[in-house]
């Protein structure tokens, strides 16, 4: 038969099957027989198929574009970042305006005097003070000379000493400087009358006519009203009728302490019997007595305060002196509820005698 003739499965079958009886029979000859194997594939049409050319692709040109640098980011606001929560919806209100509170004060320069006040002045005239404290007071008269006054005055600056000053009107219209210095340095004024009479020779009328005239010039002098409170008689002359028609003026009559006199008005003081006088036998809430017209109560009043500085004593005012067992029951409740004063009554008019006083009341913002 012609090799053309036979189907090639045929051919290519047989030629494996030789191949393999071959390999089987003798393996090492698989080396020799290895051509003739492949051969006889070739001639039966077994040889492997040509392998495919490969597809030429052509490289495609890749433009790189290099990114810009991103701009910085802006801050983003916290707020903005935060979740809000959602809120109940809450009615709007008004605020009210608050009233600042209003405390009712009295003026303790113009307390309204009462019968038990009266009663009370009248039979509590203040010749010494607290006698439990080393506390004396340096009072002062004026209803003379006045060419003394800035000697005393300049003694009273240098040791920072404020005592009470007893003055009558007369003194007051031909000095109202020396005055206005007086209450600017914190002096205390008393009434001393106006004219310096004799009260124990005075009818009820005329001595209210001599308190009320005082007060009158004083506030006059000063430019506003100053509370007086005490009251001296002119040469210590009183009696039972003149303390009660001065306490129903709302003034406490103030007299001077046994050993309290400077005696610098007496014929023939010197400076050193004033000294003697005030220095030797000093007691605890001691009331003074000197006279501001008096060269010699000028002269010693240094010496004075430097003896009395030296054993112990404060110099003060006839208010802080006094024991409060001398205050009449007004003043005691105004005491008693905060009140820190000046103190002193409405002064009663010489011509209303019956006129009923008013407490005088003002509102302060607490």
């Amino acid at each position: 038969m012609d090799l053309g003739e036979i189907p090639r499965p045929v051919m290519k079958e047989a030629a494996l099957s030789r191949a393999k009886s071959i390999f089987r029979r003798n393996r090492f000859a698989i080396a020799f027989l290895g051509p003739i194997l492949l051969s006889a594939m070739v001639l039966t049409g077994c040889a492997v198929a040509p392998q495919a050319e490969p597809i030429k692709v052509e490289p495609t040109k890749i433009t790189v574009v290099t990114p810009a640098p991103s701009p910085t980011p802006l801050a983003t606001p916290t707020a903005l970042l935060e979740v809000a929560t959602p809120q109940p919806d809450i009615p709007q209100v008004t605020p009210v305006p608050v009233e600042p509170i209003k405390k009712e004060v009295v003026d303790t320069s113009s307390l309204e005097l009462t019968q038990a006040d009266v009663d009370f002045l009248a039979a509590h005239e203040i010749a010494r003070g607290d006698s439990s404290k080393k506390v004396i007071a340096l009072t002062f008269d004026a209803g003379a000379s006045s060419a003394p006054w800035p000697k005393i005055r300049e003694t009273f600056k240098k040791y920072n000493i404020k005592t009470t000053v007893f003055l009558t009107a007369d003194f007051i219209k031909k000095n109202p400087a020396y005055v206005r210095e007086m209450i600017s340095m914190g002096m205390e004024i008393g009434n001393h009358s106006t004219t310096h009479p004799d009260f124990t020779t005075l009818s009820s009328d005329q001595i209210r006519v001599e308190i009320t005239t005082f007060q009158s010039e004083l506030d006059k002098a000063a430019g506003f009203h100053v509370p007086v409170r005490f009251f001296r008689f002119p040469y210590g002359a009183r009696n039972t009728n003149v303390l009660k028609t001065v306490a129903q003026m709302g003034l406490q009559s103030v007299y001077w302490s046994a050993g309290g006199d400077s005696g610098g008005w007496k014929e023939g003081a010197t400076q050193a019997s004033v000294e003697n006088n005030l220095t030797g036998s000093v007691k605890p809430g001691q009331i003074d007595v000197q006279h501001i017209g008096s060269p010699q109560d000028a002269d010693a009043l240094e010496q004075i305060i430097k003896g009395v500085q030296a054993q112990g004593y404060t110099i003060a005012t006839v208010s802080q002196v006094m024991s409060l067992k001398d205050d009449p029951p007004s003043i005691v409740a105004a005491k008693a509820n905060g009140l820190k004063g000046p103190f002193a009554f409405k002064l009663v008019p010489s011509t209303q005698e019956n006129q009923s006083l008013e407490r005088k009341t003002y509102s302060v913002s607490r």
